[in-house]
């Protein structure tokens, strides 16, 4: 796959997960950072033009601020569904120690395949319901449906990605952090940290061990997003080492009529 940041290209896939989940038509539109801003506007249109989809979201980069008001001239009505910073740390160099106080006796660092799968569904409904993501921004998603989304995606991500979590003394999952591994670049995916958990570096910790393993793979660089109004999560990222790289805006295209 060309990589989101360095590539050309507008990718454009139904997405049947999100589909099947919302009851309508859900496509997925990518603008890669290194396209050219004249013609990769072009091709988005043209996009729009073919499309038999209900709902596209469509991401690219922040950059090309006149992008929104010329997509309000396509004939789809137009959500801003927020923005995204992305981050990144290369593996080449020394990897960042563990945060202040870790290891701790009460909370250890383990791979997915070692937590309970009901226990985790659970901190990522906890996690999700305290999250405000692009989803929100539309009133044709129900909320409960999103949250089952977030879930299907953690689940699905222990089969077929990888995923590092923080356990306490008694199993019960407190934190997790899914991640793709390739020989480029690995990307981290979803992630979060229960309630009870909060201000005890489990993020940073997890930040930490997914640049471990990333490295341990053979990966160049590791890096993911967080939204432009997660400044917590930000901060996790520069105290891990990652440096911010790129923006992206997010805007969800809806065939006209079904907002009513």
């Amino acid at each position: 796959m060309t990589n989101l940041f360095t590539g050309t290209d507008v990718t454009y896939r139904h997405s049947e997960p999100e589909s099947r989940r919302f009851g309508l038509a859900v496509a997925r539109m990518d603008v890669q950072f290194a396209s050219d801003p004249v013609a990769s506007l072009e091709t988005v249109r043209e996009q729009l033009d073919a499309s038999r989809d209900d709902v596209i979201v469509l991401r690219y980069p922040s950059e090309r601020v006149g992008w929104f008001a010329s997509l309000r001239d396509g004939g789809w009505d137009v959500l801003h569904a927020g923005s995204l910073v992305h981050f990144e740390r290369s593996l080449t160099e020394p990897l960042p120690p563990l945060p202040p106080g870790w290891p701790r006796p009460d909370l250890r660092l383990v791979g997915g395949d070692e937590v309970d799968q009901a226990a985790l569904e659970l901190l990522v409904l906890e996690v999700f319901a305290r999250h405000e993501s692009h989803y929100l921004a539309n009133p044709l998603f129900d909320r409960p449906a999103v949250l089952a989304g977030y879930q299907e995606w953690v689940v699905r991500s222990l089969h077929t990605e990888r995923v590092a979590c923080v356990v306490a003394s008694d199993g019960r999952p407190q934190g997790f952090l899914a991640f793709t591994c390739a020989p480029e670049r690995s990307d981290q995916l979803i992630g979060g940290v229960a309630q009870a958990a909060q201000r005890q570096h489990v993020f940073h910790a997890l930040f930490v061990e997914v640049a471990r393993l990333a490295a341990e793979a053979g990966s160049l660089s590791v890096g993911g997003p967080t939204a432009v109004h997660n400044v917590a999560t930000q901060r996790v990222y520069a105290s891990a080492g990652y440096h911010a790289r790129w923006a992206s805006e997010t805007v969800h295209l809806i065939r006209p009529g079904l907002l009513g």
